[in-house]
């Protein structure tokens, strides 16, 4: 789980996880439309057509439980939404933006590691609360 992001990390709920094969279903729709499925048509049939109701954030953590599990093989994201690979080539390019992504990540941590550093390696001995300790009442 990620610190202050433990709802959208935690491992899927059981209604997660009774949504999560009708998400696949949707998705795997694109394989033979040849078009990405937005969030917001998955939401909507999720609804409609199977009675779950969905936020972005929720649908997002099941896109990521079925991307990382390899449930739907080739499952990637697009501008326009979802959708199952159907090439190589498309595999490859989902990679590299990935690995864009990875960096820059990597990079806004490293510098704010320095950042950090150089602004309170004075106050190391008596640090303040960080935003992610428990501030306690007074």
């Amino acid at each position: 789980m990620l610190q202050s992001f433990e709802e959208q990390t935690h491992p899927l709920s059981d209604y997660e996880k009774r949504m999560s094969p009708f998400v696949a279903d949707l998705v795997e729709t694109t394989i033979q439309t040849g078009r990405p499925i937005s969030s917001k048509e998955t939401m909507r049939r999720l609804k409609e057509e199977n009675g779950f109701n969905t936020s972005g954030p929720r649908l997002r953590k099941v896109i990521h439980q079925l991307r990382t599990s390899g449930d739907v093989p080739g499952l990637i994201a697009t501008g326009g939404g979802y959708l199952v690979a159907t090439s190589e080539a498309q595999l490859l390019r989902y990679e590299e933006t990935l690995k864009g992504r990875e960096d820059a990540i990597r990079a806004a941590r490293l510098s704010i590691a320095h950042q950090r550093r150089a602004l309170y390696e004075k106050a190391q001995e008596n640090p303040e609360p960080s935003i992610f300790d428990d501030i306690p009442e007074e």
